[in-house]
Order: structure tokens, then C-alpha cells, then sequence
């Protein structure tokens, strides 16, 4: 069976991903958020009035003589009660901005943006950092686990975390503490949206996040083949093809192409079966 991908992605689907392209090129980290998790203007104007009186209350912290990252804590933890959501991980509420502002939970990711568009906003420098399988922020020098109450993070802590959260597999770096760039958070908040849209089998959203991180990330080939991936399983092979054959010519040799050059051969040779 063969979907037309019209039916799934029309221009008001373009004018989406070009608003979140806009934001993300444009460092706008709340803007971004907003605009991937389509938030409606009533909503982006709540949680700015409350990440901007979050800020102030900071910034009056800081006057009082506590560090960035003493004040972040006060307010956002011990105040707001800012954590991470251990109990519903993939609940598709935890990737989304302003419900996160709203329960005061979510991912590591958002959890985090918060750390970083307050921090910012009163004058604290506040880096996230993506480690592999679990995202945390940089207050000033000091590693933090805004997930988990804010608790600060040795270099070691930060290694056993990617142990556990990828089981192993993935190998330290210690690049792998540099401040993270809004791309890279963004398409990863995507992957996010689309592991939640798969747990409960929506298709259709899996498609349209895959196609939107592949906007943001035009230059990612993992994005590009998510993309290809899910235009495959929604049964829009047409267009899996197309993307496959893209990426496997300019990244010949690599496990990518392969990965890619079998995807095509074996959805062409499906499609002249057909005829």
C-alpha cells in the first residue's frame, strides 16, 4: 500500500518547519521549543510570563550576593519544584515547553532549556551539554544534573551516566562536555518527540517529526535516513527511495551509504515488481 505524502505534509506543515528553522538559526532557544512543540500564542504567553518572573527572582538572588548557580537552584528547584519526570519518561508532555513550565517536570532536555533560558535572561551563563543518552547544563564551571534536582556533577559522574544510560556501548570523550549548539539540541529534541510518538504507534507524527528534524539537520546524515526510515514505514516508499539515493551519493563508502544504497535497491526492486 503506497501513501501520498500530501495528505501528511502541505504547506501549513512547511510553514512549521520553517518557523522552527527561523528559531533554532536564529539561537532562540524558548522560540524553538515553542515553535517544535506548536504551542499556541496562549500558551507562549504564560510560560514567558513565568520564565521571565523565574528570571527576575534570580537576578534578586544574585543582588543578594548568591552565586548563578546557588540562585538557580533556590528558584527553580526549591521554589518552582523544576525536576525531571522519572515516573512517565516518554510522556510526549515532557518534550513540550510549556507544559513543562505548567507541571514543573519533563525530560533532561527541556528540564535543562529552562536552566538555560532563565540563567540567560538574568545574566548567568548556562551551557547545555548532550552527553549520550542523558542532556545536562554547565552553570558558570560547575557540571549539573537539572533532571535531578540541579545536584552537581563530577567529570566521573558525568562517565557513569553515559555508562548507564547507554548501557555501555558508547565510549567517553571528554569533548563530549562541550556546550551543545542549538541545532544539535533541537534535532535532538525531535528524536525525543519521535521515541514518544512511537511508543504509542502514531505514524503519522513519527513522519512529521522525522521530516522536520531533517529540515533542521539538512547536513545530518542520521536525520536524513530517520526520514527516509519513517517515509518507508508510513508506506511512502516513493519518497523513502528519493531520500535514500541522496544520501547514498555523497556519502559513498560510508556505512551511512551502504546502509542507504541497500535501502534503495531493495525499494526499487519492490517497485518494479509492481509494474
Amino acid at each position: 500500500m503506497s501513501t501520498d505524502v500530501k495528505s501528511l505534509w502541505d504547506a501549513t506543515w512547511d510553514e512549521w518547519a520553517a518557523a522552527c528553522k527561523l528559531a533554532v538559526d536564529a539561537d532562540d532557544l524558548a522560540n524553538a521549543l515553542f515553535a517544535i512543540a506548536r504551542v499556541s500564542p496562549a500558551e507562549r504567553r504564560s510560560a514567558r510570563v513565568k520564565l521571565s518572573a523565574w528570571s527576575q527572582t534570580v537576578l534578586k538572588q544574585r543582588l543578594a550576593g548568591q552565586s548563578g548557580l546557588e540562585a538557580l537552584r533556590l528558584v527553580l528547584v526549591h521554589g518552582a519544584g523544576l525536576d525531571g519526570d522519572k515516573s512517565d519518561y516518554f510522556d510526549p508532555q515532557n518534550g513540550d515547553l510549556a507544559k513543562v513550565i505548567e507541571r514543573r517536570r519533563g525530560m533532561p532536555i527541556v528540564v535543562s532549556a529552562i536552566w538555560m533560558i532563565v540563567g540567560m535572561q538574568a545574566g548567568i551563563e548556562v551551557h547545555g551539554v548532550g552527553l549520550p543518552g542523558h542532556f545536562i547544563a554547565r552553570v558558570d564551571a560547575t557540571l549539573v544534573d537539572p533532571f535531578r534536582e540541579g545536584r552537581s556533577l563530577s567529570v566521573e559522574d558525568c562517565k557513569a551516566l553515559v555508562g548507564r544510560a547507554t548501557g555501555g556501548v558508547a565510549s567517553w570523550d571528554d569533548r563530549l562536555l562541550r556546550p551543545v549548539a542549538m541545532t544539535s539540541l533541537a534535532t535532538r529534541v525531535v528524536r525525543n518527540r519521535i521515541n514518544s510518538a512511537q511508543r504509542v504507534d502514531d505514524g503519522v507524527a513519527v513522519y512529521r517529526y522525522a521530516r522536520l528534524g531533517a529540515v533542521l539537520g539538512a547536513n545530518d546524515v542520521d536525520a536524513q535516513l530517520t526520514w527516509a526510515r519513517a517515509a518507508e514505514f508510513i508506506g511512502a516508499r516513493g519518497e523513502a527511495l528519493q531520500i535514500y539515493r541522496r544520501v547514498a551519493r555523497p556519502f559513498e563508502g560510508t556505512p551511512h551509504a551502504r546502509v542507504a544504497s541497500a535501502r534503495a535497491t531493495a525499494l526499487a526492486a519492490h517497485r518494479d515488481s509492481l509494474h
